[in-house]
């Protein structure tokens, strides 16, 4: 049996980036469940309860990382713009040779950890 897959994305943007980026990488995982994922970002916090995700050092062995972006995104939607969401998945189609099937736009943006859960 092979090695899963494992592989580290990163996306330096905004706080509101990283959110939008959190629901694309959601649906990856969902797409693609045996590939072990693991983020660098902006605003790591939002992604320390995130159960699908597995700690990966960079340069580990077999461990592919990628820069996330959204191209298209500041496209007109006449002349081919889209959902943050959707650009964010499709630029990782493209680096990681996958397709990332689509069940949710938006959606359970963040996990909370119990502590958190009892603040409100």
């Amino acid at each position: 049996m092979s090695e899963p897959r494992k592989v580290i994305l990163t996306s330096h943007l905004s706080l509101g980036d990283c959110v939008v980026f959190f629901n694309a990488l959601r649906q990856l995982h969902l797409s693609h469940p045996k590939i072990l994922l693991d983020v660098r970002t902006s605003a790591d916090e939002i992604f320390e309860n995130c159960d699908f995700l597995t700690p990966l050092k960079e340069g580990g062995e077999g461990v592919e990382t990628y820069r996330i972006d959204y191209p298209g995104v500041h496209l007109p939607f006449d002349q081919g713009g889209r959902h943050f969401q959707q650009c964010y998945q499709e630029d990782m189609e493209e680096k990681l040779g996958l397709k990332i099937k689509m069940t949710e736009l938006g959606g359970n943006t963040i996990t909370l950890s119990q502590s958190e859960k009892s603040w409100y």
